[in-house]
């Protein structure tokens, strides 16, 4: 009998009936628990025996990761997996015959129906259901006995659609008596924004171009088309280059006239569907705020460039219009982060992250107010770049500082390491528990006499190891008070000089121990323990225990 960790609300229980008694979408406002809801009909379907198997879809990598932990932390549910592409189509095979509940994204879902075999579905964010969408080819491709469909919110013109595919709609509201007491002050999202094939290969062609020892030099102007492309879009690379600026990168230029829009812009439109009073957005470029400002003209938008555009007396003349109540958007640059009395707003949308934490916090301090509106804050953001990394350190930045975060813990935050240039690795050490250097660096594709990659693998697994993510296991000195400080001070993510040497071979995951308790450990004759510690089998008795912490350790 499987068992939920959580009490249901009211309004929860309400839910939950309506799901077993037919199949049908349930609308519920955000933060307001829908994957209880989705965990509590899992195990009412299995529980019953209405239901062998089970599979949940989730419309990207990240809710993919934080459903299943949901689901595997808050019920004695044990048999959950999940998967999605990065996991290569052999193991996913495999995969998909051996648990009773998987969590997966729709994609990963649809190009591998062949091997499907649930008789339920569970549909997160199903307003995507529509159309081409991965969700609605799926659905439409695969005989549900059981649906259950979960989204904040199902535009009038979809519903038809819906309730075709999964079943009759039922809408909860924040103003429902059951719900408006558990209704957050703020939450937030992420919406994840590939680049296009083009962009992708303009991208890996600057990687590579940096890595050049011939463009040593120009490494700074080379990282900043890096971080203009995959932060700000395409238009500002083209910008920059029109203006004479990146020479260095014109070869790019006629790849990415190809490319029909930025690639942020499709988020940002479905962002703005939501219900709103008012919103701002930040960005870096001044290109890409005009563009924006253009594309959104009906919601009277007015751009906050600051006194570098338009002088003292037209940033007055702006801030009077945002203010205004026909002004539902306000499109900001760097000069909206600090200092000036915009409006309130219910909305705010970072599209060029920031690593700055300064920055990262004036930024939410935009929607910090309290006027008792529900506020939202959105993040758009490109994964496998720079631009993850800074929306990573940025939520590490504001946790640190305090800032509460709806249903986001430091596990949460730390996840986001997976979608940055950095998540290769710890997919890979998490895959197999120790990996070589050699292993890392097949993965990156870089080969043995190239300096440049090597050399920025390394600093990849040494801001790993300073994270906290990854912790080196090579052989233990013989100055074991040293190494203990070393290894505390990697605990606390503080740069400690000492771990360097060690920045060469053999990596684990994020397990912090010292080797003078595995020491203690192994005088008590503990070793099952130790083993536990560092994932592997380790020698007896005591002395030859001590020779293994000194040598190399062989994988």
């Amino acid at each position: 009998m499987i068992q939920i960790r959580q009490n249901l609300r009211e309004y929860q229980k309400d839910a939950l009936q309506l799901a077993i008694k037919e199949n049908c979408a349930l609308c519920i406002p955000t933060g307001l628990g829908k994957t209880l809801i989705g965990l509590s009909y899992a195990a009412h379907l299995l529980n019953n025996r209405k239901a062998r198997r089970i599979l949940v879809i989730e419309p990207t990598r990240f809710l993919v990761e934080q459903t299943y932990r949901y689901y595997t932390q808050n019920s004695t549910l044990r048999d959950v997996l999940k998967i999605y592409g990065v996991v290569n189509p052999e193991k996913r095979e495999r995969l998909w015959r051996e648990a009773t509940v998987i969590v997966a994204t729709p994609h990963t879902a649809y190009n591998d129906l062949p091997f499907l075999d649930f008789d339920a579905v569970i549909v997160d964010e199903c307003h995507h259901t529509v159309g081409q969408h991965a969700y609605s080819k799926l659905m439409r491709n695969y005989d549900f006995t059981y649906r259950l469909g979960l989204s904040a919110t199902i535009p009038t013109k979809i519903k038809d659609q819906i309730e075709e595919t999964i079943g009759k709609i039922y809408i909860w509201s924040y103003d429902d008596p059951k719900i408006r007491e558990f209704v957050p002050d703020w939450y937030f999202d992420v919406y994840d924004s590939e680049l296009s094939p083009i962009e992708k290969d303009v991208y890996h062609s600057f990687e590579k171009l940096w890595l050049d020892e011939g463009y040593k030099v120009l490494r700074s102007i080379i990282g900043l088309g890096k971080r203009m492309l995959c932060r700000d879009g395409k238009s500002a690379i083209i910008d920059s280059l029109e203006r004479g600026r990146l020479e260095i990168l014109s070869y790019a230029y006629d790849k990415l006239k190809q490319v029909r829009e930025d690639h942020k812009l499709n988020a940002l439109r479905e962002i703005l569907k939501r219900d709103f009073d008012k919103a701002i957005i930040f960005v870096d470029r001044v290109i890409i705020a005009k563009k924006i400002a253009e594309e959104f003209n009906h919601l009277n938008p007015v751009l906050f460039m600051g006194k570098l555009h338009g002088g003292k007396e037209l940033q007055e003349i702006a801030i009077k219009r945002a203010r205004d109540e026909d002004t539902r958007l306000i499109v900001a640059t760097t000069a909206g982060e600090e200092g000036i009395d915009l409006p309130d707003v219910d909305l705010l949308i970072i599209w060029s992250n920031v690593a700055s934490s300064i920055r990262f916090v004036q930024r939410l301090g935009r929607i910090m107010r309290k006027t008792g509106k529900m506020k939202y804050a959105v993040f758009i953001a490109t994964p496998d770049t720079k631009d993850y990394e800074s929306l990573y350190k940025g939520f590490l930045a504001a946790y640190e500082a305090g800032i509460n975060f709806q249903e986001v813990d430091i596990d949460f935050i730390r996840s986001l390491v997976k979608k940055t240039p950095m998540g290769k690795i710890v997919e890979l050490v998490e895959d197999s528990g120790f990996v070589s250097f050699d292993e890392i660096r097949e993965i990156y594709g870089v080969r043995a006499d190239d300096e440049g990659g090597i050399s920025r693998i390394r600093r990849n697994l040494s801001r790993l190891c300073n994270l906290g993510e990854l912790f080196f296991v090579y052989y233990a000195p013989f100055n074991f008070k040293r190494l203990r400080k070393a290894l505390i001070n990697l605990k606390n993510r503080k740069y400690d000089p000492y771990l360097y040497p060690f920045l060469k071979r053999y990596w684990c995951p994020g397990i912090f121990y010292d080797a003078s308790e595995l020491q203690s450990l192994a005088m008590n004759g503990k070793y099952k323990e130790i083993e536990e510690i560092v994932g592997m089998p380790v020698p007896r008795p005591y002395t030859k225990f001590l020779s293994w912490l000194k040598t190399p350790i062989e994988i």
